[in-house]
């Protein structure tokens, strides 16, 4: 498959070789969805600049904040999913500390002492372009399903309520097929809570993969290295 070349990519991205920090992961993001400039849950159009077009798809900002107006990379599996399995996360690292000899933990310490930690949280996979007042509503919050259609963001279908947030049906089967993903190739971080296999395997089968899905996985393959055999499909 031929990769869409564009004249952003090739200044901002010097090497072929994917680096695994999460500042480089959204650079290459970013060129990945230059030719597909559509946030991930409300399907609003952006600029080059990452300002999103809130008139195209009906949103409106609940706290009129100013992240309304831009785009932030998320993580479809909370970086807190895995971060906790870090004994740095909570309890810190020598290596880590600040100006006044406080140890500092969490993701800033696991970014400095674990190339593992560097790896998962640039998993380009694992990224997907979103308003950013949603990816502040969303935060670590889990996946699942609630009653009615209750919405606080215009007509973007996008739920929030008693710590649990449902998307649009047109993405479920991304978010199950990057949730499989994240599972699969990060043994030993429980991606998945067992109660949310069922729904996750569930949306799999209602949203199967479709034709822009398919030719991000082979973005992402060409650069990362690795496939996502959920969208790709496994080697016999």
């Amino acid at each position: 498959m031929k990769r869409l070349m564009t004249l952003f990519f090739i200044l901002m991205v010097t090497s072929q070789a994917h680096s695994y920090t999460f500042q480089s992961a959204k650079q290459w993001a970013f060129s990945i969805y230059y030719n597909h400039r559509k946030t991930f849950y409300c399907d609003c159009g952006y600029s080059t600049s990452g300002k999103v077009k809130a008139g195209q798809c009906g949103f409106s900002s609940y706290k009129n904040s100013e992240r309304a107006n831009w785009i932030e990379w998320e993580h479809v599996v909370p970086v807190s999913h895995f971060g906790k399995y870090f004994k740095e996360w909570k309890g810190g690292h020598q290596d880590c500390q600040g100006g006044n000899g406080k140890t500092y933990r969490g993701r800033r310490c696991l970014r400095k002492v674990s190339e593992k930690f560097k790896q998962i949280e640039g998993d380009l996979y694992n990224l997907v372009p979103v308003i950013g007042e949603l990816n502040n509503a969303r935060s670590n919050t889990r996946m699942g399903l609630i009653p009615g259609e209750k919405r606080f963001f215009g007509r973007c279908d996008f739920e929030v309520y008693r710590g649990v947030i449902e998307p649009r049906d047109e993405i479920k089967g991304d978010i199950a097929r990057t949730y499989f993903y994240m599972d699969y190739r990060y043994p030993g971080f429980k991606i998945i809570a067992p109660k949310d296999r069922k729904m996750f395997e569930k949306w799999d089968r209602e949203d199967p993969v479709d034709s822009w899905e398919r030719e991000r996985a082979w973005e992402i393959y060409e650069i990362q290295g690795n496939s996502n055999p959920y969208v790709l499909g496994f080697d016999d």
